[in-house]
């Protein structure tokens, strides 16, 4: 029983690992819309229905078709947005140039030992930070 069940189901993970990959690039530029649509067209419209309607005829079997039957349209309908899609014209917020971050001062401290090997040793002193130029 599970030897079948794993032929059956095993395919959906391919079709999901393609899909994973094509929305993750999608999502990367911004355009995160469309992956969550298309996730959520693929589960409550495909998956879903799938199972609930062959659950007569095919019995527990349909719910196992339905994970590659879903795992495939999505692939699918990914693949179709990546190649069509306008996620290529997709950016993040547009920032001013005074807006962006610029790094701190901070100067640097030497590391703190792992170890004190000679506790009756004085503390050393940290160095002192060297004065920014200008100009």
């Amino acid at each position: 029983m599970a030897r079948h069940l794993n032929h059956i189901a095993v395919w959906s993970f391919l079709f999901f690992g393609v899909n994973f990959v094509i929305s993750g690039v999608v999502r990367s530029t911004g355009a995160v819309i469309p992956p969550l649509l298309i996730l959520a067209v693929s589960l409550w419209g495909i998956r879903v229905p799938f199972a609930e309607l062959l659950q007569d005829s095919w019995g527990a079997d349909a719910v196992w078709w339905s994970f590659p039957v879903s795992s495939f349209c999505a692939m699918l309908l990914s693949l179709a947005y990546y190649r069509w899609g306008g996620w290529r014209k997709a950016h993040m917020l547009p920032t001013r140039r005074e807006e962006m971050a610029a790094p701190a001062e901070v100067p640097a401290m030497p590391p703190s030992p792992v170890a004190d090997l000679n506790p009756d040793a004085p503390p050393t002193a940290a160095p002192q930070p060297v004065p920014h130029r200008t100009g």
